[in-house]
């Protein structure tokens, strides 16, 4: 099913700093993003090696909803 189109849009204000401000904002941010990217990786691979695992793959063939639920 198609969603309707709704109207939309962005509002982009800049972001007004002092001159010495604007190094360390961006310094910041990087490390916020380098931060974020490695918790990422961390999650995403602990997460391929969880469905890897034979405890999983065969929790996700039981049957019974209750049960199953309580194996994961």
């Amino acid at each position: 099913m198609k969603r309707t189109a709704t109207p939309t849009f962005v509002l982009t204000i800049p972001l007004v700093v002092k001159p010495g401000e604007d190094q360390t904002l961006i310094g910041r941010m990087e490390a916020g993003r380098r931060l974020y990217n490695a918790t990422l990786g961390e999650a995403l691979r602990h997460h391929g090696l969880l469905k890897q695992s034979k405890d999983w793959q065969h929790t996700r063939t039981i049957a019974d909803k209750t049960l199953r639920g309580s194996e994961f």
